[in-house]
């Protein structure tokens, strides 16, 4: 016969679990990933704003449970459908699981943020106790796994198919000095986020030879575009 009290503690190590299991919302800062002040996952690696991340995130007890290598940064590539930074994630469990994560934003994340994107305020936690969860971790992969290799080969075909054409010189005096132009169609604000992109566009001898992007945030950003 069971005892009442012992029947009580049961119970609440059952109601305890879900906590874990289902939608929360995440603090994650200073290599810990925390619930209601409760830490359930820790993280520590490599990486910076020069440097692509190689990141590990371990339970409390340190047990390494998930790996992220930031593998791609490629900022407006025409070819590419969607891909600009990517990261491949490993599940350290048995067998092994690997998935290519596209990141949401062209800004450069922190570490945090990065391991923010696998903690999502109101999705379950991949990190139950000493293990992963194993349906969150499904469901993640199911959801968020990009095919970047299909994205690489669609962008070789092309260049391949008209090599010639893209590496045509282009004609021009390259003696003259470079001017940069403002192009208004590629530029934008952020007001939410205070935000400010100017992508300029490169020409020599009025020839259009390149382009670059200049970013602004914060109180740094401009409410209007130069020249309006």
């Amino acid at each position: 016969m069971i005892k009442p009290l012992k029947s009580k503690t049961f119970l609440v190590a059952i109601a305890a679990i879900p906590s874990l299991t289902f939608a929360q919302n995440y603090d994650v800062k200073k290599g810990k990933v925390s619930i209601d002040k409760n830490i359930i996952a820790t993280y520590d690696g490599k990486g910076g704003l020069l440097r692509f991340f190689d990141l590990t995130v371990s339970t409390p007890a340190q047990k390494p449970l998930i790996s992220i290598k930031e593998k791609w940064c490629e900022f407006k590539n025409p070819l590419r459908k969607d891909a600009v930074r990517w990261a491949e994630i490993t599940f350290l469990d048995n067998p092994e699981k690997k998935m290519n994560f596209h990141f949401p934003y062209n800004n450069r994340p922190l570490e945090r943020d990065l391991v923010g994107y696998l903690f999502k305020d109101s999705t379950p936690s991949l990190i139950q106790g000493e293990a992963l969860n194993v349906q969150a971790v499904e469901e993640f992969i199911k959801k968020n796994n990009f095919d970047f290799i299909d994205d690489s080969l669609y962008v070789r075909k092309f260049e391949k198919e008209n090599k010639d054409r893209i590496m045509e010189p282009l004609e021009r005096d390259k003696k003259q000095p470079l001017n940069l132009k403002v192009d208004s169609k590629g530029s934008e604000i952020i007001l939410g986020n205070m935000q400010y992109t100017t992508v300029y566009n490169i020409f020599q001898d009025n020839v259009l030879v390149g382009q670059v992007e200049k970013k602004l945030t914060g109180s740094k950003a401009p409410m209007e575009y130069p020249g309006k």
